[in-house]
This record gives C-alpha cells, structure tokens and sequence, in this order.
C-alpha cells in the first residue's frame, strides 16, 4: 500500500510542476527559441502534464499494477498530444498573427485619391492596408496632376511619400 501512495505522490507533484511550468511557458513562451517542431517545448510539457494526470487518476481510481497505468498513461497522453499539436498548433502557427504593415510593402497596390494631387505637389491617398484604411500624403510619379476621386497605383514610397500614378486596369478577355 505504501508503494500506491508513493506514486500516487510524484504523479501528484509532476502534475504540479507542469502545471506551473505551462503558465510560466504561456506567459514567457515568446522569449525562448524552444524549438517549432512536432518534438517542441509546449507539446513535451503537455505529453508530461497529461501522463502526470493519467497517472495520478488511475491510481486513485483503480487497483491496477503500477507499469499498466504508466502505459495506459502515456498512450492517452500520446493520443491527447498529437491532437494538441495537430488540432491546434499547427492551425495557430499558420495563423495570420499580425496586422503590422510597412510602407514599403503597399507598392504595387491600388488606392484612391481623397485630396487631388496637384502637378509638382502633394495630395492624399486612401490605402487598405492592415485591415483598415489607412490615408497617407502622395505626389504623382511623373509630376501629373491626379482628380479627386481616382483610383491610382502606388509606384513607389520615398522618404514617407507615395509615389502614385494614375491606374488604368487591363481589361479582361470578356470585356473585349
């Protein structure tokens, strides 16, 4: 009987200290390169928690020899964990995590014009970007004087400014 309760007591205390392993991982996970892979940080720590708690369970619960439950243990931990890392991981790491974008990264996008760009000056453009729209400052790419209104391609950014020129789409083949 005393051998149960040893067990008993470090599948308790395994069970605690992955406990407090995962919260302090959750909060502090960002800082450390524990690795991506299938074999990384976050799913050892579940597989260890799980197996920690099977343990703990199936000795509380049942009379079984001490080896079968560390093996029922760990194949439902192994079970839980691959659907852990496959369900859910993988998803999220795939994920789009940020909305961050850069000015450089708008060249090449359409915008429309909400202050008209005079020849040899600045207007306004509207931008979508990061989710939103976003207005930026704008001249034309040859100094071209651009309406209110219309649709532009950004060319370029320098020094904070969009170069745009005026977008002329190209037409489909049923529009000709």
């Amino acid at each position: 009987m005393e051998g149960v309760v040893r067990m008993q007591e470090i599948y308790f205390y395994a069970l605690i200290i992955c406990g407090v392993l995962s919260v302090l991982y959750a909060f502090f996970g960002d800082l450390s390169d524990a690795g991506d892979g299938v074999i990384s940080f976050s799913t050892l720590l579940a597989f260890l928690t799980l197996t920690s708690a099977g343990g703990f369970l199936f000795h509380y619960l049942t009379s079984w020899n001490e080896v079968l439950i560390v093996f029922i243990s760990m194949v439902i931990a192994s079970i839980l964990t691959f659907a852990f890392y496959y369900f859910l991981l993988v998803p999220l790491s795939s994920a789009e995590t940020s909305v961050a974008y850069s000015d450089a990264q708008l060249a090449g996008q359409t915008a429309t014009v909400i202050v008209p760009i005079p020849s040899d000056g600045f207007g306004e453009i509207l931008v979508k970007a990061g989710g939103g729209n976003v207005p930026k400052r704008a001249a034309g790419w040859s100094n071209e004087e651009i309406e209110y209104g219309k649709e532009v391609l950004i060319v370029d950014v320098k020094d904070g400014t969009f170069l745009v020129q005026a977008y002329v789409p190209i037409l489909s083949f049923q529009e000709k």
